[in-house]
């Protein structure tokens, strides 16, 4: 299974260039970290207390390489911090920079002169001739215009893609409004346990302080 942040990745690829989107290029440390940071939250390595600060939790270290240098990261800190601080200090620190290595190494993405290629066909999806990213923007778009299954996975990827002005790689511009609405109702109203809707509003948020922040020091 991809974590959130390589399916992050792969949504921001230009299918020509082999790049992220050139209009959403600085918004992708700060998503990225926000998915790092939403998994170890849902894999249960990080708890939020009443003030929404951030602390690690005694439980199974995660199995991805990438999680597991976050986690450490974050626990040796010794302080505990709101996410937002945390969605800058990993994107400060470069961590995301693994993300392409990870897709690479797992045979989603080919490298080649810093740029990256798709690799078809892809056993894991039912298309052979279609990319990864084909079936990420599939799932996410039968989940919000169709009432699709959602797990918080997912939820949690449509909430980090609104938060960094990325709707668009996903949804038409006519469908962006009611997709944004329907994220909300999904928020408020979703079958999700032990306050994840609750923690994933609160990262949402933390990505989008930091990409606001981002593009007004520019």
């Amino acid at each position: 299974m991809l974590t959130i942040a390589e399916e992050i990745f792969l949504l921001t690829l230009d299918d020509i260039s082999g790049l992220p989107h050139g209009s959403i290029n600085h918004n992708v440390p700060y998503v990225l970290s926000g998915g790092v940071l939403a998994d170890l939250l849902l894999l249960g390595n990080l708890n939020l207390d009443n003030k929404k600060r951030v602390h690690t939790l005694a439980v199974d270290p995660p199995g991805a390489q990438l999680l597991a240098d976050a986690l450490l990261a974050i626990t040796a800190e010794g302080k505990a911090h709101k996410l937002e601080y945390w969605v800058n200090l990993l994107a400060a620190r470069k961590h995301t920079r693994a993300v392409p290595a990870s897709l690479v190494a797992k045979g989603f993405l080919l490298e080649e002169r810093k740029h990256y290629l798709w690799t078809t066909p892809f056993a894991p999806y039912p298309d052979p001739d279609g990319s990864a990213k084909v079936w990420i923007k599939r799932d996410l778009r039968h989940a919000v215009l169709a009432n699709g299954h959602l797990e918080a996975h997912r939820l949690a990827l449509l909430a980090l893609v609104r938060s960094s002005r990325m709707l668009s790689l996903v949804f038409t511009k006519d469908e962006r409004g009611a997709a944004s609405k329907q994220i909300d109702k999904l928020l408020r109203n979703g079958s999700f346990d032990d306050g994840i809707a609750d923690n994933i509003q609160v990262l949402e948020s933390a990505v989008t302080s930091a990409v606001t922040t981002a593009i007004l020091g520019k």
